[in-house]
């Protein structure tokens, strides 16, 4: 799966360049904004993270970094350009939407929403059952296998799984901040 890394104030870049070789394929390193960019194929997103920390930690070095969540890339690169400045850390959608301005807020929803089947609504009434599928389902009139099936493309797209607490949280304020 096609996935990015973005990276500004890294002392070593072909540390990094390196470290991804080893273990993801056709990895390409540019630059977009004031970041460098490495972009490549890999599924599992939280080996690159723990690495990075574990770089971060020998190198002792702190930087600014976005790990790629999303299933599709170019809709994710086209979020970053919303965001002022990443914080500081290894960062991804989930920790930057708090620091996004108000006025995106809709189309980071429909960014995470893409292709999921799951609208604003949705959100509203499954957090307001707290997050149990078969009392939702029943409020909402919708099958519970449907149900399952809407939440799991939502986390297959976007990374947030609305049947934990963190990522409906984040999901329903941003829905409230709109």
């Amino acid at each position: 799966m096609d996935r990015f890394l973005l990276l500004k104030n890294c002392c070593d870049e072909e540390i990094v360049y390196n470290m991804l070789n080893d273990l993801a394929t056709n990895v390409k390193k540019d630059n977009f904004l004031s970041y460098t960019i490495y972009k490549y194929e890999y599924d599992d997103q939280d080996d690159i993270k723990n690495i990075l920390l574990s770089l971060t930690d020998e190198l002792m070095i702190d930087f600014n970094g976005y790990l790629s969540t999303m299933e599709n890339v170019n809709d994710e690169l086209k979020f970053i350009e919303l965001i002022k400045d990443i914080p500081l850390g290894i960062n991804t959608i989930k920790t930057v939407l708090f620091n996004l301005d108000k006025s995106y807020i809709r189309y980071t929803l429909d960014l995470i929403l893409k292709g999921s089947g799951i609208d604003d609504d949705f959100i509203i009434e499954f957090t307001s059952n707290d997050l149990n599928v078969s009392k939702a389902s029943k409020n909402m009139y919708i099958h519970r296998n449907t149900m399952n099936y809407k939440l799991d493309k939502l986390k297959m797209n976007s990374g947030f799984d609305l049947r934990k607490f963190n990522d409906a949280y984040l999901l329903y304020n941003l829905i409230m901040r709109k």
